[in-house]
């Protein structure tokens, strides 16, 4: 039997009144001290598997209605400087408990993750990111907000669903500001977050993306590169892609050979192959800068109820593909 819960929260004391047979999704890790302590009153146990999904913040290519703010998005110079402004050690310290995994062996293949190319993207410099903000003359008002080529001040809205942690995005914005950017977080309903997605009224989307689990390119290669109108760093691209042109917006030439080598590897059949493939294309698209990984999560939360047998806890079900329980055999399970 499924149960809709309206409500995060809802979740949580269902969890520890026993009211749940088995669930990690939307199991906030946050919460695992508070699990643990109430395994004997909820009749159940916790297990720990790691999570796959790194927080990231990606930019809007494709904000239509406000040409000076994409391009501002687009600039890979600008979203570098934000990027070093972010102090992901204290990020884990404060919200991790210091247990968070390195980010660039989770978003690029383990080949490419110690290359300073890839490193230098989570290096925390305050001063160099103040310096390139300074070198794009993103100058200061008065109060030392920094203002677009139009004059306006330069006001991000990042939008995020109601199951993302807030209190990560918080921390970012605290950098940001001190880099006299602004930005402004939106939560919304899951459903309205995709809504927005596609409509383009945002400048960043903040969620966990998929780069770390290879298998997933070719379940969801949304996240690499503008292939559905989802795509939430450039949904327009994506959709033109899929629509073969009737609609949506072309993209850049740059992305073309994403596009070639996407058709290329539907047709290969060698896994050996299609890993080098993968591998290559995953690290092009990290290169493009369009999404700022922030941090690893904490490890995730299954809660299992004591009279729920047969669950595999040593399975890693943080990425896409195992978000449900499907390659768990859940026709196997059985209760007491």
């Amino acid at each position: 039997m499924v149960t809709n819960v309206a409500e995060m929260e809802n979740l949580t004391l269902r969890v520890i009144s026993g009211e749940v047979d088995c669930q990690s999704r939307n199991i906030d890790g946050r919460r695992a001290r508070l699990f643990l302590q109430n395994e004997k009153r909820g009749d159940y146990r916790v297990s720990f598997f790691p999570n796959a999904y790194p927080m990231a913040l990606s930019f809007n290519f494709n904000k239509i209605e406000d040409p000076v703010g994409r391009a501002l998005n687009q600039n890979r110079m600008f979203r570098y400087a934000l990027s070093l402004a972010i102090d992901r050690a204290e990020v884990d310290k404060l919200l991790n408990w210091g247990t968070g995994q390195d980010i660039p062996e989770m978003v690029v293949p383990p080949a490419h993750a110690s290359e300073k190319i890839v490193r230098e993207w989570f290096n925390y410099d305050p001063d160099r990111a103040r310096f390139l903000l300074d070198s794009l003359e993103l100058k200061t008002d008065s109060h030392g907000w920094r203002l677009r080529p139009d004059g306006k001040p330069i006001i991000l809205e990042c939008i995020f669903a109601d199951s993302t942690p807030i209190d990560w995005l918080e921390l970012v914005q605290e950098y940001w500001t001190e880099m006299g950017i602004k930005m402004k977080l939106k939560q919304m309903s899951y459903r309205s977050w995709f809504d927005y997605i596609i409509a383009d009224h945002y400048d960043i989307v903040a969620d966990g993306f998929m780069l770390d689990r290879d298998r997933n390119v070719i379940v969801v290669p949304h996240n690499m590169f503008p292939y559905l109108s989802v795509t939430s760093w450039a949904g327009r691209w994506g959709e033109y892609y899929r629509n073969h042109g009737v609609s949506g917006e072309k993209p850049p030439a740059e992305y073309d050979w994403f596009y070639d080598t996407w058709e290329h590897l539907l047709e290969v059949l060698d896994p050996a192959e299609q890993q080098t493939i993968i591998n290559e294309m995953r690290y092009r698209s990290f290169l493009l800068g369009h999404t700022v990984y922030v941090k690893s999560q904490m490890p995730a939360v299954l809660i299992i109820k004591n009279n729920f047998h047969n669950v595999s806890e040593g399975m890693n079900r943080g990425d896409w593909v195992k978000r449900g329980p499907a390659p768990d055999f859940p026709e196997t399970y059985f209760e007491d």
